[in-house]
């Protein structure tokens, strides 16, 4: 047979495909322009570090590691605590990736960004399903993107959890458009296992498959038994997730930190949800529950959005199902958040209404192309572009809020400056820039506006003890003050157990720091305190015990010179050589420290540099810590 040398015809994307991929492209291009200045963002004091330390512990992602992130949950203010393993393993990815994540924000905040960007690009493909033009979905994805109710979680490292939940969830929600547009009922499986991988990022996302529900009443029109059994999977996850949720939150028992109730806290925050909504400009950073914060009219408005929601979602139903759907659409996914009333001292933040807008959005594209006049049309997108216009500007302005907690809390302060949140966030923003007496200058400013609160009087005890003027003695009234608050407030306890150590009463200190030990057994800071405390106790068999340990989960030339010490003590020569060369090895100006220990002066070999007085640096002997979540209790596992 003759050759054929006829080339083969290829397939060719469509110029519709080809302009849709462009503008999708396009509008996720317009948000990561706009949103660009987070990612010289710092890592932000409110909740970042509690959860860079969990996921520092697993950061060799070994099968013990991952198998303890499905063991654990994290517990961050303000929250009943949160089971989100694949939230931990993402960020411990990053903190592999990143040789030290204590300066390498930037990239993590190029995977919050990146997440963001590709739920934006979800959110254009979602709108196009439903059948809006690329016009609406362009507009829909740049609303989306771009409205400042997003920047909390994009900016937050610590809402990992959030973007992450949020791409399953866009997915799931994407490929169950086939079964509620089209019946294509075998996308259920997809839909289904996505929905599992969104809430291991996010619980907050478990009443997803509601969401299904109301999409197969409108857009889908899909009545009956089938929509509701097809979905018999996704509930079963659903009542699992939510048992594992009742679990975390019966081992961290909700507790009203703040001056209001947990009704007025729920109520307040209903409002406020409603007002960022529609009301781009009146978004915050936190948004304070102090009393006389909320006035006989907002409590009026309390109920009257409470009242129009139940009103309107029982008229709609009836009357005018898109409505209905956008609605209640909006509420079930903030309803998850509203629990954590219960935790918070502040009406509940943006972080938790990520995706508050997908479902008004895809009922509003998938009407657009029912109202019958062109030119009502064209004012509808008119006006829509001018709202995203002004979220643009908005979001671009208040970005620059976000680079550091000092810019968070100093604006903070500017915007409540009766709030003693306020300057306890900007007390630890300053201890983290080393700035301590600005820091003591606020903490003492706090202690004006509450002296009573248990925040307030850590930072100060916290900030005295930091302070160089070497006012360990002062630390200890106020911390034994917070520690009144919460006898399990962990780091308290830390700090509390080494103002004792550094001002003479040792003795006293091991209680409190073996208290926090215990609470935290994972924590090498609390062990090397509690070491070095056992070595000046003349206990270098139990001090030898605490830095073993503390060892295996950090290597670090304190814990080494530490345990140089107690083989000296126990005349183990060679042992303590090879540990004191480590630490001389790595931070030299541990040699002072050395050279004051009789136990290491009479071993040789080293003299030389136990003598090298040349140092103006010393290492200080135990580990503070600044934590994130405040009045932290036991143990997260």
């Amino acid at each position: 047979m003759p050759e054929n040398n006829t080339p083969v015809a290829r397939p060719v994307a469509s110029p519709s495909a080809v302009r849709a991929i462009c503008a999708a492209l396009a509008t996720a291009l317009a948000c990561g322009v706009v949103l660009q200045s987070l990612l010289v963002a710092g890592f932000l004091s409110m909740g970042d570090g509690a959860y860079l330390r969990q996921a520092d512990r697993i950061r060799d992602l070994t099968l013990t590691d991952i198998r303890a992130a499905f063991s654990t949950y994290s517990a961050p203010a303000e929250t009943g605590g949160y089971y989100q393993p694949l939230a931990l393993l993402s960020l411990a990815l990053d903190a592999r990736l990143a040789p030290d994540p204590s300066a390498a924000a930037f990239h993590f905040h190029l995977t919050n960004l990146a997440l963001h960007l590709a739920n934006v690009l979800i959110v254009f493909h979602i709108l196009r399903r439903f059948g809006a033009s690329l016009w609406v979905c362009a507009l829909g994805g740049l609303l989306f993107g771009l409205h400042p109710i997003q920047l909390a979680s994009v900016a937050w490292v610590s809402q990992r959890g959030t973007m992450l939940g949020a791409f399953f969830a866009l997915l799931a929600i994407n490929c169950y458009a086939r079964v509620a547009l089209h019946g294509r009922t075998a996308w259920v499986v997809p839909a289904t296992l996505l929905y599992a991988l969104a809430v291991m990022s996010n619980p907050l996302l478990i009443p997803l498959p509601v969401v299904f529900l109301l999409l197969d009443l409108w857009p889908g029109k899909r009545l009956g038994w089938t929509p509701i059994v097809e979905k018999a999977p996704m509930f079963a996850i659903f009542v699992i997730a939510a048992a594992i949720q009742i679990m975390v939150h019966s081992r961290n028992p909700g507790q009203v930190t703040g001056e209001l109730g947990s009704f007025e806290v729920l109520g307040g925050s209903l409002v406020s949800f409603v007002v960022r909504i529609f009301q781009p400009s009146a978004v915050s950073i936190f948004y304070p529950a102090v009393r006389g914060s909320l006035s006989s009219a907002h409590l009026a408005a309390m109920v009257g959005v409470a009242g129009a929601i139940v009103v309107i979602s029982i008229w709609s139903f009836r009357r005018s199902r898109p409505v209905f759907t956008c609605l209640c659409g909006a509420v079930v996914l903030v309803c998850p958040a509203l629990l954590d009333a219960a935790y918070a001292s502040s009406l509940l933040g943006d972080k938790y209404l990520y995706l508050v807008l997908i479902v008004p959005l895809i009922v509003i594209a998938s009407s657009f192309e029912l109202i019958a006049r062109p030119a009502r049309r064209r004012l509808c997108l008119y006006a829509a572009g001018a709202a995203v216009a002004f979220c643009t500007a908005q979001s671009y302005l208040k970005s620059f809020t976000w680079l550091s907690s000092r810019d968070v809390y100093e604006e903070t302060v500017r915007r409540y400056p009766a709030w003693p949140d306020g300057y306890t966030g900007l007390v630890e923003a300053w201890l983290q820039d080393g700035e301590l007496d600005s820091a003591l200058k606020c903490a003492e400013r706090a202690v004006v506006v509450a002296p009573q609160d248990p925040d307030i009087q850590f930072y100060l005890g916290t900030t005295l003890l930091l302070h160089k003027d070497g006012r360990s003695a002062e630390a200890i009234a106020p911390l034994r003050k917070a520690l009144r608050s919460n006898p399990n407030w962990i780091a308290c306890l830390q700090n509390l157990g080494v103002a004792l150590v550094k001002s003479g009463h040792t003795d006293k200190a091991v209680a409190y720091l073996e208290r926090a030990r215990d609470l935290d057994p994972d924590s090498a800071a609390i062990r090397t305190g509690l070491g070095h405390a056992y070595l000046r106790l003349q206990r270098p068999s139990a001090a030898r015990a605490e830095l073993q340990i503390a060892l295996r989960h950090r290597n670090d030339p304190i814990i080494h010179l530490g345990l140089a010490m107690a083989w000296a003590e126990n005349d183990a020569d060679d042992q303590a050589r090879r540990h004191l060369a480590i630490a001389l090895a790595r931070d030299p100006h541990l040699a002072e420290r050395a050279a004051a220990s009789p136990a290491l002066r009479r071993l040789g070999g080293e003299q030389e540099l136990l003598d090298d007085r040349d140092v103006r640096t010393p290492t200080p002997p135990l580990d503070i810590e600044l934590p994130a979540a405040r009045r932290a209790g036991g143990p997260t596992g």
